[in-house]
């Protein structure tokens, strides 16, 4: 990649992110001021994207996904994205929720953005559907540029009516999260819980003992739900994340070592490399290049 594309991705999208923890919800029009790198990096906020035309294919948690005309997705924070291509035509519209937000939102309605989001972000809707749900978002657009004390309340509305449609749209899809598999269910809530905890353990034992399993059955049901090992995806997740921080920061190797929860950078450089297939140094040489 580079130098230059690199660094302006990633100032856009430490703006970004700056700007809607200001503002607490967004309304983006376009995808020019939400950036995707064909380099894997982690949701900082939450995204509600609808696809108004054309596709767009990224990889999601690694595994390849078409985002297409009439599709609606909720990406949680810490979710794995990169770029693969996209049509001449996409077109899209956004909302972006900063963390604090969602909370305050997650706590008025729990079920409306928790972990039946996880692994399966995406929804296609028909006509009527999709016109309703662009209908919502031009009100919450509206409701965004409000003044006073009552903007945050009322985007807090829109937003608990689009959680509601969206939810009953998913149960009519077969995407309750009643009807998830219970292999899926865990694997939902061993991704939240190595968001939660990659900085105490890199470890499998570690998130068995928090499901009260033993790490053979949880390495067994994790690997035959995502063909993936836990081992895997904490090692995808932790990547992930220095790769972040080497992107978006000066911060000393040894700093980002203590970040992710390595005793030293000696050890932080091994499971780098192990990986990877090359250490971090050259990892952050390249992008720098």
């Amino acid at each position: 990649m580079k130098k230059g594309h690199d660094k302006e991705f990633s100032k856009r999208e430490q703006d970004l992110v700056e700007k809607i923890k200001k503002e607490g919800v967004m309304v983006v029009r376009g995808d020019a001021l939400l950036p995707i790198d064909p380099d894997p990096h982690l949701s900082q906020v939450i995204i509600i994207s609808l696809c108004l035309q054309g596709s767009l294919q990224v990889r999601y948690d690694m595994l390849p996904m078409e985002f297409s005309e009439h599709d609606m997705t909720v990406v949680m924070p810490d979710h794995m994205l990169a770029r693969i291509s996209q049509t001449p035509d996409y077109r899209c519209v956004h909302v972006l929720v900063s963390r604090s937000f969602f909370n305050e939102i997650r706590f008025r309605n729990p079920y409306h953005f928790h972990l039946q989001y996880h692994r399966t972000p995406n929804i296609h809707l028909d006509d009527e559907h999709f016109s309703l749900m662009k209908h919502l978002i031009s009100v919450l657009e509206t409701a965004t540029k409000m003044k006073g004390e009552k903007r945050n309340e009322m985007c807090a509305a829109v937003l608990d009516l689009m959680g509601e449609f969206m939810l009953e749209f998913r149960r009519r899809a077969g995407l309750s999260p009643d009807a998830q598999a219970p292999s899926m269910k865990l694997f939902d809530r061993f991704y939240e819980a190595v968001a939660a905890h990659y900085r105490e353990s890199h470890e499998v034992q570690f998130y068995a003992n928090l499901f009260c399993v033993s790490p053979k059955y949880f390495s067994t049901v994790i690997r035959q739900a995502t063909g993936a090992t836990p081992s895997e995806w904490i090692a995808r997740f932790v990547v992930v994340k220095a790769k972040l921080l080497m992107r978006t920061t000066d911060l000393s190797m040894l700093r980002i070592s203590q970040e992710l929860g390595f005793p030293d950078q000696t050890s932080f450089t091994r499971y780098f490399k192990a990986n990877t297939g090359y250490p971090p140094t050259a990892y952050r040489t390249k992008r720098c290049e």
